[in-house]
């Protein structure tokens, strides 16, 4: 739906796929979108994308998602950050580390998680996980943006949570946890600080 992001937000936009061969693009509020990270799952039964966005006269309205050919579910969250570094373009000044994890490479298991290491003082550590057929529970000490959002049905179903949580002194950070998924599940996640 529309919003109207404040100046210099920093908007970040997960998107989860069941078919991650698509090429993924999004638009919107007069910015720049900029990929962050592509991630399949290692067994290639899904996959996430992370894209930042800021600028000093973002427009209202809506973002767009376009997914060229695409028929399987897909779905997308959209998250706008206040108080982020300003630096670089399109905020790129405000992403000072990356993290993925592709899940496992042969047997699946119920632990979506994620190591990522903030280097600036009072960072947040920002996790966009996709866990096809399973259900995510926030692990303690970490705050939900949007968790266990699906589309599709049935075998086809994708499933896109996002959450975070504060990093006071700098150091890596874990987002996720051993045993998070409800069932033993594909499951890849992006993070960044």
């Amino acid at each position: 739906p529309a919003w109207s992001p404040a100046p210099n937000d920093l908007i970040l936009v997960a998107v989860a796929l069941r078919d991650e061969t698509r090429p993924v693009l999004v638009s919107g509020n007069g910015l720049t979108f900029v990929e962050i990270a592509n991630l399949d799952n290692a067994q290639n039964q899904t996959g996430v994308n992370l894209f930042r966005a800021m600028g000093a006269a973002p427009t209202s309205g809506p973002i767009t998602v376009t997914l060229s050919g695409n028929s399987l579910p897909a779905i997308a969250s959209a998250t706008r950050f206040a108080g982020a570094e300003t630096s670089g373009t399109n905020g790129s000044g405000a992403i000072e580390a990356l993290a993925t994890n592709a899940g496992p490479p042969v047997t699946d298991d119920d632990d979506m998680k994620i190591n990522v290491t903030t280097v600036s003082p009072n960072a947040w550590a920002y996790a966009a996980g996709t866990h096809r057929l399973a259900t995510f529970a926030l692990p303690s000490g970490q705050i939900a943006i949007s968790i266990n959002n699906v589309a599709g049905a049935d075998g086809d179903k994708t499933t896109l949570s996002t959450w975070y949580r504060a990093a006071p002194a700098p150091g890596m950070v874990t987002l996720g946890a051993d045993n998070d998924l409800n069932s033993v599940r594909d499951w890849a996640v992006i993070a960044v600080s």
